[in-house]
């Protein structure tokens, strides 16, 4: 709030990196401080990703992976006013072909992939922008951050530096 009249490059931005911490910040405030960061979330200064939380997704089930997403695709979105087309799944090494399709269903256009540097299998030197598809054709823009995880943070690969996925 503090920000909320600087110019737009300099208003303090937070990223919500997952839905359940969402869930455990507004189960203790006050309505006045959820209307609060209601504002600041239709002001774009903090943005809601869809997972609810960094999943092993080759261990769910299709119920499992589902559920993953409803309270950061439908419930949170809906609470507050805004829409939600990102995903950011780090500290594992993937998202697998059936996540991509309950992904994309959800209306996720972009996950944002980062694994801690020496923990994945790849030998990855640049980050790769790619099309994740789906068993059943549908896909998933993905961005996979070669130097750890918060390279991705430092912009969109749809937009730019600094937009919305959207």
């Amino acid at each position: 709030q503090a920000t909320a009249n600087n110019p737009d490059n300099a208003k303090f931005r937070w990223t919500v990196e997952h839905a359940w911490q969402l869930e455990n910040y507004v189960q203790d405030r006050s309505a006045p401080q959820v209307e609060a960061l209601a504002k600041c979330m239709q002001a774009d200064q903090i943005e809601l990703q869809g997972t609810y939380d960094n999943d092993l997704f080759d261990l769910n089930s299709p119920e499992q992976m589902t559920r993953q997403l409803y309270e950061g695709t439908r419930e949170f979105p809906e609470k507050f006013g805004v829409p939600v087309h990102t995903a950011i799944q780090d500290d594992v090494t993937g998202v697998t072909e059936q996540e991509i399709q309950v992904m994309a269903k959800a209306g996720i256009k972009l996950v944002l992939n980062g694994s801690n540097v020496g923990h994945t299998a790849r030998d990855q030197q640049t980050s790769t922008l790619y099309w994740s598809k789906a068993p059943d054709g549908s896909k998933v823009l993905t961005f996979f951050a070669a130097d750890a995880y918060p390279e991705a943070y430092n912009s969109d690969p749809l937009t730019g530096p600094g937009t919305d996925a959207g």
